[in-house]
């Protein structure tokens, strides 16, 4: 029997997870549940329509830029141009100046991934380190409403970018927003007892609705700088999946064709394959030492392999602050059920009730988590 992951019975199940983070450049742990829906669709939306109006949006969180319509463009962009622009490299500079505070928990003392650039002509330069932006913000969906990390984003353009450069950075934003609410939930979850075959036409379906979705809410420009090494590594993914497939190809032959097609990926590619691999391993060993009685010592051992003694350092200190909040977490939904199920209060006191112990339990940030949470528990029991 191979050693390889290539024949497992769960190679589909990897490979589907493996595309989920391909469009993420940076560890999340932001949410210890993270899902692999979470990459198709945001997990919380404020909006009914498919898009995200530019001058909605900048009306409400940029004053600066409604200024009287007597103003002309050139001279607004003079104005903008000359304002104290900001290099901004981590979450601690930003919390420092920032009208919504300090980031999130699971933010705190990070650097902001990605750089916004601009030519000489002050135009905004296109390329992955925007949505490697955007993402940072958005992976603390699991502590902050949609639409605080969106004004965060907004806040984050207008301070580092000048007038032009930061209405075509916000353009993007709606466009990245609105494609990303479009996408269509999939869960590995439902296709564990699949054949390959069928996990095979699940995954082209996924991928060409995807395809699709990024040229109509898109740029040509912004998907070739997001997404094309995504879209190379789509190929080869479904390649190789009807590769492990075909009846009429032998084990080494496929061992040889895999080779093959493995060397023609990006150098880049390859050492995400590799990493993932590694992370795979890692999250396994971690899953059966948390079940054998959790050894912190030997999970940030684990950590500090893959990641460096910085982020494991960081991951072990983000669990006992989750493993804290989670236990207070369940109290809450014990306390609400028993509240719930009361017959001596009618619903106005019932509400107060929990209303009462969400505020003597936990800050305002946690109370807006704690929503976002018990949202996912009951999505998840519910389609249980």
């Amino acid at each position: 029997m191979s050693k390889r992951i290539f024949f497992s019975g769960v190679t589909i199940i990897i490979i589907i997870f493996v595309l989920s983070i391909m469009t993420l450049n940076r560890k999340n742990i932001c949410n210890d549940n993270y899902n692999f829906s979470k990459h198709f669709e945001l997990s919380e939306t404020n909006s009914n329509n498919n898009s995200f109006p530019l001058m909605s949006l900048d009306k409400k969180t940029n004053p600066k830029r409604n200024m009287d319509s007597s103003v002309s463009l050139n001279q607004l962009d003079e104005f903008q141009n000359k304002k104290n622009l900001l290099k901004i490299t981590s979450s601690e500079e930003l919390g420092k100046i920032s009208k919504y505070g300090e980031l999130p928990d699971c933010l705190k003392n990070t650097l902001i991934t990605g750089e916004l650039t601009v030519d000489e002509n002050g135009n905004l330069i296109i390329s992955q380190d925007i949505q490697s932006v955007f993402e940072y913000f958005l992976s603390a969906q699991s502590e902050e409403s949609l639409e605080t990390i969106v004004s965060r984003i907004e806040e984050y353009i207008d301070l580092t970018l000048p007038h032009k450069a930061s209405l075509e950075a916000l353009e993007i934003l709606y466009s990245y927003l609105s494609y990303k609410k479009s996408l269509e939930r999939v869960d590995p979850d439902n296709y564990k007892e699949a054949s390959r075959n069928e996990m095979v036409n699940v995954l082209k379906d996924a991928i060409q609705k995807r395809y699709d979705s990024r040229r109509k809410y898109l740029k040509p420009e912004i998907i070739e700088a997001f997404f094309s090494k995504d879209e190379q590594y789509d190929e080869f993914t479904i390649s190789r999946m009807e590769l492990e497939n075909n009846p009429e190809i032998s084990y080494k032959e496929k061992q040889q064709i895999l080779k093959q097609m493995e060397e023609l990926l990006p150098e880049d590619i390859k050492e995400r394959r590799s990493k993932f691999e590694q992370e795979q391993v890692m999250n396994t060993k971690i899953e059966e030492i948390k079940e054998q009685g959790e050894d912190n010592k030997k999970i940030y051992d684990l950590r500090a392999t893959v990641y460096g003694h910085d982020a494991a350092k960081r991951l072990m200190d983000y669990d006992i602050k989750q493993n804290e909040f989670n236990k207070r977490f369940n109290e809450y939904l014990a306390f609400k059920k028993k509240i719930k199920n009361s017959s001596k209060l009618d619903d106005e006191k019932k509400q107060m009730e929990i209303e009462y112990f969400e505020k003597d339990n936990f800050n305002d940030i946690e109370i807006r988590k704690i929503k976002i949470m018990e949202r996912l528990h009951s999505e998840k029991k519910n389609n249980a």
